[in-house]
């Protein structure tokens, strides 16, 4: 039996945890050391030594600027904090929290996990927690998205009945990200549908938000202390910083219990003894807007998938901020639906790991199996569910030729056996199968001279829940040049496919690169959202084909194929071949840090700034107030951002470029949603010369517009311009085939060969030879002889008339 992967590891903000799968059921582990299942994510260094958890908080008061929280926050950046001469990074600390997990297992090796990541990390994110498992002691990391993981747990915890379809909304806020996502749950299944969230919103802003306007107005008042007058690089700044924090996490947490918190603020070192009385009313006023952004994130999951809160079922409870009262009290009453928090929030997440764990196979490489046998080559088909609620199941064997012989099935928990079954090309049986558990079966097929000719392991998971794998968080698009000397995104792989996954594409090249030259191709492949500017997109991986490194030219209209598999820990791998050039490439690619520069972030404000400054004039000269109205909301918080962007404190500056990010796709937004009105109004147009000009077409061509506006809706609800333009230039070409097909249109056509000017053929005499007999031909309405006139005429064109490149066309990637 090929050994399952079993520990699952919830990597948090605040908190962090490991779990143990055996026999349908899951551990939270232990710390030997004090025997609490959570660890805090902190880490501390001190003379030398690396302190983690609990006895990391516990050097808060004596050395707090080499304490560090909250960290997760920054995984995938360059973000780096000086340690004894020593530089660390997140992904550093990372490792550490997971080395001191894993030491809670003392009687084994930990070879590998599966680590919890929050569904909006992007890949750079995701590559950075899988290289910090790496540098714990890891050979193999699985990564799992929170969401998931908690309805895995809240499944498999609770003993479900279900008798219909469900659909749920997890509601994931925890201490540094939120996380909502929408699941679809019956008896046996469950399916990821659609996920959004925040990277930047967490129990950490409320922390902030307390600090801010309850902790720094009191001191002031309390004891004439002007905070904002310390230096923010001194050493007594940050210790007197991570100290006011810490006293503010426990006044949170007793607020989750209790109507008010007594904030004891003892610190000698600027003779600061007061006692600050927090009461939860305050506190609620603090949360509301925190609160309020994570349910407008809900509603747009829910908009975007046609859905209100009246047909959700259960909304499902993860992560330590949601044990605030008001949290909990706020979405009861703002959704009307089931809140349900049965299961610990904060221990939600390992457990859902763990459950996963347990169904995945670690990446041991099996020996080849040599069988003895006559019969080479053979192939057998195994039909099971891979999941059941029943005692039995049936497990049917199938060959794919004739085939006589005895098949065994032997369970591997508490040794069912069959006993040896005649086969005769197929054979079925019902085999038990234990509950709450996955159960291990070996399939082994015999010859008739009772040859072993086939051995397979499957397993089939009673009473549990699992899922059929993990869903793609964005899309993953190329990069291409568009026919207006712009760039437009391209879906390679669509947001909410099942990973793994693999594509093959073909693209031309929309320029010429001589060998040896300075002239270049450019692959970009990006994650975001399709039918959005490539520019607020993240770029995964890029490849530039010079012209120094090939050794033949690449010329225009050359066809390139690019393969691209990415792996269900989203790794991309891009195979590029030219086979005309014989240029062949091959790349990996699994960024772990994205670099984000102040000159770029702040050009890029600005660019937005501008933007919208014209297209409020825009709207006010068309008299578009409302358009206007909302397009100077985004100048205004463009504005303020660009302020935030000026604070260079990378951690400020890292937030900043999420909410550049964010704020750039809104108003991108609304600028193609002025393209799209325009290319859905030449599609309607095209769409409607379409249905005229098939009422005497041929059934054939009926089938063609068919096909082309099976996806109307699919297409009109994309928000992509290029798919619009690209499905109304399918139509126009049908268009033009029913054109041509009916000689008497030639007529329309000879008439505008007609008027082309003398300078634009190569050889007039010719041309006006033929028009002598096209006017003969009209005037005897042989339209057949006249169709072949206007094919001469047209060859007699110069080749500059009749090529379709634009001049003005500028090749920004070099493939279209």
């Amino acid at each position: 039996m090929q050994e399952k992967i079993n520990y699952g590891i919830d990597l948090g903000t605040t908190n962090s945890a490991i779990g143990f799968y055996s026999n349908g059921k899951v551990n939270v582990l232990k710390n030997p050391r004090g025997f609490k299942e959570i660890l805090p994510s902190v880490v501390a260094f001190r003379k030398g030594r690396v302190l983690i958890g609990d006895k990391a908080i516990e050097q808060l008061e004596a050395n707090s600027e080499n304490v560090f929280s909250s960290f997760k926050r920054d995984m995938g950046t360059d973000v780096s904090y000086l340690i004894e001469s020593n530089r660390v990074t997140p992904l550093d600390l990372s490792a550490h929290v997971l080395r001191e997990l894993l030491a809670f297992v003392q009687d084994e090796k930990i070879t590998s996990a599966v680590i919890t990541i929050p569904a909006s990390f992007d890949i750079v994110q995701s590559n950075a927690t899988k290289k910090a498992g790496f540098e714990a002691g890891l050979n193999e990391v699985i990564l799992l998205q929170e969401p998931v993981a908690a309805c895995l747990a809240y499944a498999n915890e609770n003993n479900l009945d279900l008798n219909s379809k469900q659909t749920w909304l997890v509601y994931d806020f925890g201490g540094g990200t939120f996380d909502s996502a929408l699941v679809e749950i019956d008896y046996r299944e469950m399916k990821v549908k659609d996920h959004l969230g925040n990277n930047f919103l967490g129990g950490v802003d409320i922390d902030n938000a307390i600090f801010k306007s309850f902790i720094l107005p009191k001191l002031k008042s309390e004891t004439g202390l002007d905070y904002n007058a310390l230096s923010a690089d001194s050493k007594d700044f940050k210790k007197f910083n991570q100290y006011l924090i810490y006293k503010i996490e426990e006044a949170k947490k007793e607020l989750s219990l209790s109507e008010f918190s007594m904030i004891e603020i003892d610190y000698p070192d600027l003779d600061i003894y007061i006692e600050l009385k927090f009461t939860r009313i305050e506190f609620n006023s603090i949360v509301a807007p925190v609160f309020i952004e994570s349910v407008d994130l809900l509603k747009e999951l829910l908009t975007t998938n046609n859905l209100s809160f009246s047909d959700i079922n259960r909304i499902v409870l993860v992560g330590g901020t949601t044990y605030i009262p008001f949290i909990r009290e706020g979405l009861k009453e703002l959704t009307g639906t089931s809140v349900d928090s049965s299961i610990d929030p904060t221990t939600a997440i390992v457990k859902g790991a763990a459950y996963f764990a347990g169904t995945k196979e670690k990446s041991i490489l099996e020996k080849s199996k040599s069988f003895d046998s006559d019969i080479e080559n053979v192939s057998m088909t195994l039909i099971f569910e891979n999941t059941s609620n029943d005692a039995e199941e049936l497990i049917t064997v199938q060959s794919d030729i004739n085939l006589k012989g005895q098949v065994r099935i032997i369970r591997l928990e508490e040794g069912y056996d069959s006993g040896l079954l005649e086969f005769d090309k197929n054979v079925s049986q019902f085999v038990p199968v234990l509950p709450k558990q996955i159960n291990h079966f070996t399939i082994t097929v015999f010859d008739k001279k009772k040859r072993l000719i086939y051995q397979k392991e499957i397993s089939i998971s009673q009473g549990l829940y699992s899922i059929s794998g993990q869903t793609l968080p964005l899309d993953i698009c190329l990069e291409v040049d568009s026919d207006d000397g712009n760039s437009y995104l391209e879906p390679i792989f669509k947001k909410n496919s099942i990973l793994p996954l693999k594509k093959t594409i073909h693209k031309t090249l929309s320029k010429s690169v001589s060998a040896g030259s300075e002239d270049a191709i450019f692959i970009n492949v990006l994650e975001g959202k399709r039918g959005t500017m490539p520019g607020s997109n993240l770029s995964i991986g890029f490849i530039a084909i010079k012209g120094m490194d090939i050794a033949n030219d690449l010329i225009r209209g050359t066809q390139v194929e690019l393969n691209f598999s990415m792996s269900e820990s989203r790794d991309l791998k891009i195979d590029v071949c030219v086979p005309s050039s014989d240029l062949i490439l091959k790349e990996k690619f699994n960024p772990h840090i994205k670099i984000v520069l102040y000159e770029k972030i702040n050009l890029e404000i600005e660019h937005a700034i501008k933007t919208a400054s014209l297209e409020i004039k825009q709207a006010i000269d068309s008299e578009q107030f409302e358009l206007a109205a909302r397009f100077k909301k985004l100048e205004e918080q463009l504005s303020i951002l660009l302020l935030e962007c000026k604070d260079l404190y990378s951690t400020s500056l890292y937030k900043t470029d999420e909410k550049k990010r964010v704020l750039l796709k809104e108003l991108d937004g609304i600028n193609r949603s002025k393209h799209i009105f325009n290319e859905l109004e030449a599609f309607n147009v095209a769409k409607e010369r379409l249905l005229n000009a098939l009422t005497n077409s041929s059934k054939k061509r009926k089938d063609e517009a068919k096909l082309i506006l099976k996806e109307e809706k699919g297409i009109i609800n994309s928000g992509d311009k290029q798919l619009i333009r690209f499905i109304t230039k399918k139509i126009e070409t049908l268009l033009s085939t029913l054109f041509y097909e009916n000689d008497e249109n030639f007529v329309i056509v000879y008439f505008q060969l007609k008027l082309i000017s003398a300078s634009e053929y190569k050889d007039f005499h010719k041309v006006e030879q033929m028009i002598e007999e096209g006017d003969t031909a009209l005037q005897n309405k042989n339209y057949s002889l006249l169709k072949k006139i206007c094919v001469v005429i047209a060859n007699q064109l110069k080749e500059e008339k009749k090529s379709k490149q634009d001049p003005f066309f500028v090749a920004i990637t070099g493939l279209k």
